[in-house]
């Protein structure tokens, strides 16, 4: 990969942390003013109109964000024991700037949760084990809901696969389902997985880019 290449992308991803940040301020000083209706009215179809026993059951255990550190050590690990170093530690890298981004923004923006701002939201209880309607006893001022991190990290594991030749349609799928888990659960607005979902989407089409990119330009050094 030359530094042109390194370059654009790295301007790419620091153009999208400066954007998100941006939004943030901007949703920090305003609330939901553009989507706050339409996020409502999807949100209240997908969280209520889709109710059923599996659901129930299953949508708590798809949501277990500790799944995401052990998908996340067997990649890396499945990567570095084909000694495809480089591709690991992008993987990594993007992981972790990911993390190091979303909470900080989540925290800027301070933008309620479903079952704060709506008395019919349908939360899930994981304390009592329970779903429970017309409120949920977690403080919100210190975990608020723009963006997802569930959405921005399932995204972005479907996005590094999708751009390197792994099952990337499978884990778009696998995505898809923790991203309505959230809706479900009642923890997430539609805009907020949306937004979680495209930069998650973008970094790892980024990191799997960088990787990419490098073994293209060692194939055509080596073909020269």
């Amino acid at each position: 990969m030359n530094r042109e290449e390194v370059r654009t992308n790295l301007v790419m991803a620091g153009a999208a942390i400066g954007a998100l940040v941006a939004g943030a301020v901007v949703i920090r000083a305003t609330g939901r003013p553009l989507l706050g209706s339409l996020d409502a009215t999807i949100f209240l179809a997908l969280n209520g109109g889709t109710v059923n026993p599996f659901f129930d059951a299953t949508m708590p255990v798809v949501s277990i964000w500790e799944l995401f550190y052990v998908a996340t050590t067997l990649i890396a690990g499945i990567l570095f024991l084909k000694k495809e170093w480089r591709r690991g530690l992008l993987f990594l890298l993007f992981f972790g700037t990911s993390l190091a981004i979303a909470t900080p923004v989540k925290r800027l923006a301070h933008l309620d949760r479903p079952y704060v701002s709506l008395n019919a939201a349908r939360t899930y209880d994981s304390a009592a084990e329970q779903y429970v309607t017309g409120g949920h006893s977690r403080d919100v001022s210190a975990n608020s809901s723009f963006p997802s991190s569930h959405a921005w990290l399932a995204f972005y594991f479907a996005g590094f696969f999708l751009w390197t030749g792994w099952p990337g349609w499978l884990s778009l799928a696998l995505a898809s389902l923790i991203t309505f888990s959230r809706i479900y659960l009642g923890v997430h607005y539609p805009s907020d997985l949306l937004v979680g979902a495209l930069w998650g989407m973008l970094f790892g089409k980024i990191a799997a880019s960088m990787q990419s990119l490098k073994l293209k330009v060692q194939s055509s050094t080596v073909q020269a």
